[in-house]
């Protein structure tokens, strides 16, 4: 009966710290989170970045210290471009996405074109590490 209870509350501890992970962390459950990258993009340069990171943004992303890309996941991606300056946000790019979590990819289709990336989530879940896949 002890090693029952043991083991019934082993899963309920796992369970419990899965249910606490703030959402987006680990790069799961990403639709209406925002990261944030310092790696310059735009439409035509996107295909051929071959390895970059993506930190998530849990404060109000205007407060940000530095010039930054945000990358916002919603039912599209938009991918802006920050000035801390001007608080302004200029549109980089507006496209659709597939994510996979279980084969941790991230496919953007940029005009009818795909352009993949299997990402590792480092750490605390925070911040994620993206390299493009090989076709």
């Amino acid at each position: 009966m002890k090693k029952v209870l043991l083991a019934f509350l082993i899963l309920l501890m796992n369970l419990s710290l899965f249910a606490q992970a703030p959402k987006g962390r680990y790069f799961n459950d990403i639709e209406g989170t925002i990261w944030q990258s310092s790696k310059q993009v735009d439409k035509e340069t996107i295909s051929d970045l071959k390895d970059f990171g993506l930190s998530i943004v849990e404060i109000d992303a205007d407060s940000l210290k530095s010039n930054s890309i945000i990358w916002t996941f919603n039912e599209t991606l938009k991918i802006e471009y920050l000035d801390i300056n001007t608080k302004k946000r200029t549109l980089v790019l507006d496209c659709k996405y597939v994510h996979n979590e279980e084969n941790k990819t991230l496919e953007l289709l940029i005009e009818n074109q795909k352009v993949e990336f299997s990402y590792v989530p480092v750490s605390t879940g925070a911040y994620i590490g993206l390299t493009k896949k090989k076709k």
